[in-house]
């Protein structure tokens, strides 16, 4: 795609381009790019989960309390990423 990954609007002007100029513009990430991450986040969420419980069902709490939360927060990243 050769179209640009990011564009910068400026509503004063009512014009968008790949080049931010000034320092009030908005900051916009092309729709397949954040629907990619919304997938690979999806898929480490998945993962982080399946360590914690193969560790909890090993009995190695240790392992599956430093990963605790990670699934969490992905999940959470995953809603702000879907909402329109």
């Amino acid at each position: 795609m050769k179209a640009p990954k990011i564009l910068w609007y400026d509503d004063q002007e009512c014009a968008a381009g790949p080049v931010k100029f000034n320092s009030d513009e908005t900051k916009y990430v092309r729709a397949d790019i954040v629907e990619e991450m919304r997938q690979k986040l999806h898929i480490a969420a998945q993962v982080f989960r399946a360590y914690q419980a193969h560790h909890e069902y090993k009995g190695d709490g240790d392992k599956a309390e430093r990963n605790e939360g990670y699934a969490d927060q992905m999940e959470a990243a995953i809603k702000l990423l879907e909402e329109e």
